[in-house]
């Protein structure tokens, strides 16, 4: 259970995916992109601090990421990971086991 916030639990920790199945979150595991996403953190810079030059990071479906921690915020719990060398903050609910 993830108790601290804006830290990122590199240690088993449990958490639900899209799925709806509970699923424990370990470091270098890979999970499987169900639905088209946008990293979590484009998108609050894109929403609240919009400028020149920002790069979409964007993610598709079928894609195969490798899980760094997971981390929450006061709007909701997001898996860091990578893909292709890039770091993403993905929400569970856009993410099954592979």
């Amino acid at each position: 259970m993830m108790d601290k916030i804006g830290f990122i639990y590199e240690k088993p920790t449990l958490i639900k995916i899209g799925d709806k199945k509970m699923l424990m979150c370990r470091k270098g595991m890979k999970l499987k992109i169900i639905k088209d996403c946008f990293d979590e953190h484009y998108l609050h810079e894109l929403t609240n601090h919009y400028r020149e030059g920002l790069e979409e990071k964007s993610l598709n479906t079928g894609d195969v990421v490798e899980v760094i921690g997971c981390w929450k915020n006061l709007y909701g719990s997001y898996i860091n990971c990578t893909f292709n060398n890039e770091k993403f903050d993905i929400s569970p609910k856009n993410l099954s086991f592979k």
